[in-house]
């Protein structure tokens, strides 16, 4: 790695030390949230946590539990791996390694990069004609990945460019378990467009969060001296430098969440807020028939599957499935091309 790069020790940190770091700035790992690309984390969140409006994210689901207990065993696999799963398996009972990878129990940051950190779950090893560059390790399910097109979310994509970027690597792999059964890994060239993306919107977002906590610790000081007035203007101007709404998931939770005791029943709407107001009609109702549309269609085609298959294969333009899982539930995809 670049000597210019700074590596912060974790291997005598413990969960709350951990989680104390997390606050010094953003981690690879939260960009898909700052991006608006995380089902389960939204920008808002993020922002009032990084602010130290809310509790810190100390609960660690089963999912990322059992993703961290296999890592050992991903990487290690991903030590065989020359291209599929047969010459994996083939490498593997040979004994034959293909190409090594090392631990970094260190938090990397970039000078020219502050506000940002990364946490490589390996690195991987020079070989000839190819410098280093980092490896992502993930357990997915099947379920997950086929909802998107590459069969990768998203955020795990701009987690590795941010990892490649921060680094100066020239690519990056993710080695991914899909349902514990199944093997596949993607390389990553450095994207020059998504760097630049991710470093702007990041910075943007960590500059409202050193402005914001500052308005945060004036709250609380006002807060010790009872002055209930002041504390309503921090905490507008709190609320002013939180990141713009996204069209996610996340984020309509968290503000459902966040949100839930009005200070009063009623007050006049804004220019702006009748025109979204307006547009969120006027798309609602085309939603409306589009879904119905689409429904037509799916039905269209299950009825013509029913119990006679799970699959129809259109050759070169795709297939359709209907799958029957585990549970005895049939799930629907549609992977025709266009």
């Amino acid at each position: 790695m670049k000597s210019k790069l700074e590596l912060i020790p974790t291997g005598g940190m413990d969960r709350e030390e951990w989680l104390n770091y997390r606050h010094t700035g953003i981690g690879a790992s939260e960009v898909g949230a700052i991006l608006g690309l995380d089902d389960y984390t939204s920008s808002l969140e993020l922002y009032y946590y990084k602010v130290g409006e809310v509790a810190k994210f100390d609960t660690e689901s089963m999912a990322a539990f059992m993703g961290r207990e296999q890592e050992d065993l991903i990487a290690r696999l991903w030590q065989y791996w020359d291209g599929d799963e047969d010459s994996m398996i083939r490498n593997f009972r040979a004994g034959q390694i293909v190409r090594k990878c090392q631990r970094v129990n260190a938090y990397v940051r970039n000078p020219d990069f502050p506000w940002l950190f990364v946490s490589l779950d390996r690195k991987i090893n020079r070989t000839a004609g190819k410098g280093e560059g980092t490896l992502e390790l993930k357990t997915l399910g099947s379920w997950e990945a086929d909802k998107w097109e590459a069969g990768l979310p998203p955020k795990h994509v701009v987690q590795v460019q941010a990892q490649v970027g921060v680094c100066e690597f020239d690519f990056g792999e993710m080695a991914v378990l899909l349902d514990g059964r199944r093997m596949d890994v993607f390389p990553f060239e450095k994207s020059a467009t998504i760097w630049e993306h991710v470093v702007t919107r990041t910075k943007d977002f960590w500059d409202r969060v050193v402005q914001g906590r500052k308005f945060v610790n004036e709250k609380y000081h006002a807060m010790t001296q009872f002055n209930q007035k002041r504390v309503d203007e921090l905490t507008a101007e709190i609320d002013r430098l939180a990141p713009e709404p996204d069209g996610t998931l996340a984020y309509a939770d968290y503000l459902a969440k966040r949100f839930q005791k009005p200070s009063s029943a009623e007050r006049k709407g804004t220019p702006a807020e009748l025109l979204a107001a307006q547009e969120h009609k006027r798309v609602t109702d085309q939603l409306k028939e589009i879904q119905e549309i689409k429904n037509l269609h799916e039905n269209t085609l299950k009825k013509g599957m029913g119990d006679v298959c799970q699959c129809l294969d259109f050759g070169t333009d795709g297939k359709v499935y209907w799958h029957k899982t585990e549970k005895g539930s049939r799930f629907f995809r549609n992977k025709v091309k266009m």
